[in-house]
């Protein structure tokens, strides 16, 4: 519903603290700052913002924040939990100090040797946004993301906000026994890391034009797909890699994360590689559309079921703000609803319907051959 007080229905088009798909918007801008040659992948944070860092640290590049491997420690937080932010949802902490707090800690590790999701390293991807572009991170979200797409009900707060403007869902949690209200909520501490707020129309269509080419040019959006080959990574630049069984696994719990099955970061050219989206005749395109962007070793995901001899692979945005609550398998909850993961609405891409996931998880599900695993 709406509004627990008054019992009014919830509202399909409601706008929503999107949380850690910022990722993928922060992500996408630097990958187009990237094309256009004003940022380097393997340029560093040393060289692009001087005395952000102290010399405890090595050298730190871009692409290592990208894919969450600079070695960063968390920065200053308001509250690693709802129940420890509750108290200072009104209060404002900026990236600067966020960061600075990060690199008092020292270094956590040497960068390029593990892999360790969180909000700390987009938080200096949007740092980066700022000193290169010299405008606002939210500014050239909108320049460069939101009008070009017409997301026209996405945008960052301002400043230190706490609302979110337009038609809205109350958001709530349980604290001590008790349903609270937490949709009010200064957010500024999460920035380019999880500040975005959006809808799942809006969304949809980011993940849709993304995937077709249409944000980031090819070259930089391999990036995005690319998991870095370091223990246990799961993660490319802004998106989570996932992988299903075979057949009989698709609706089980017996969801792998990551590449568990060997060594498969890197799939390498294979014959007939598939297209990135539903295939349209035998040039994979429509008639005046561009063609779908092609990712080597992976087949659309089409109608039907998948082969025996196949594994699923669905690349997601990942999800962690505070509300609303959402179920960490969104693949396996759409299946035990028996909500259609194509559509006939949906297929040029092969998204499920985003309207049918609660928001803010879109995901991205592609197929592999058998060469892969057993």
């Amino acid at each position: 519903m709406r509004d627990v007080r008054t019992g009014a229905p919830a509202l399909e088009n409601a706008r929503f603290r999107a949380g850690s798909v910022t990722k993928v918007v922060t992500a996408a801008i630097v990958l187009q700052l990237a094309a256009e040659g004003r940022i380097d992948l393997d340029g560093t944070v040393q060289h692009y913002m001087p005395g952000l860092l102290t010399e405890d640290f090595a050298p730190i590049t871009v692409r290592q924040l990208l894919n969450y491997t600079s070695g960063l420690r968390p920065g200053a937080s308001l509250g690693d939990t709802v129940e420890e932010g509750y108290a200072h949802r009104f209060e404002t902490l900026t990236p600067r100090q966020v960061v600075a707090a990060s690199v008092a800690e020292g270094p956590e590790y040497t960068p390029g040797t593990r892999q360790t999701y969180g909000n700390i390293h987009y938080t200096v991807l949007g740092m980066l946004i700022e000193k290169v572009t010299g405008d606002s991170y939210a500014h050239q979200a909108a320049v460069r993301i939101f009008r070009p797409l017409g997301m026209r009900h996405s945008s960052f707060p301002l400043g230190a906000d706490p609302r979110i403007h337009g038609p809205h869902n109350r958001g709530y949690d349980w604290m001590d026994g008790r349903l609270v209200d937490v949709t009010d909520w200064n957010m500024t501490d999460r920035f380019a890391a999880g500040d975005l707020i959006s809808t799942t129309a809006d969304l949809e269509r980011l993940l849709v034009e993304l995937f077709r080419g249409r944000v980031v040019p090819e070259p930089q959006l391999r990036e995005m797909f690319t998991v870095p080959d370091v223990p246990g990574a799961s993660y490319g630049a802004g998106l989570e890699r996932f992988e299903l069984g075979r057949q009989g696994d698709l609706g089980q719990d017996r969801l792998a994360a990551g590449l568990r099955h060997g060594d498969r970061r890197d799939p390498g050219p294979v014959p007939d590689p598939g297209l990135l989206g539903r295939r349209h005749g035998r040039e994979g395109r429509r008639p005046g559309r561009r063609p779908a962007v092609r990712v080597p070793g992976v087949q659309p995901l089409t109608a039907g079921a998948p082969s025996a001899s196949s594994r699923l692979i669905f690349f997601r945005t990942t999800y962690s703000g505070t509300t609303p609550k959402t179920p960490k398998d969104m693949s396996i909850r759409l299946h035990q609803k028996g909500i259609p993961r194509t559509g006939p609405h949906r297929r040029a891409s092969g998204m499920m319907p985003a309207q049918a996931i609660i928001p803010n998880s879109t995901t991205q599900m592609l197929r592999t051959g058998s060469r892969y695993g057993p």
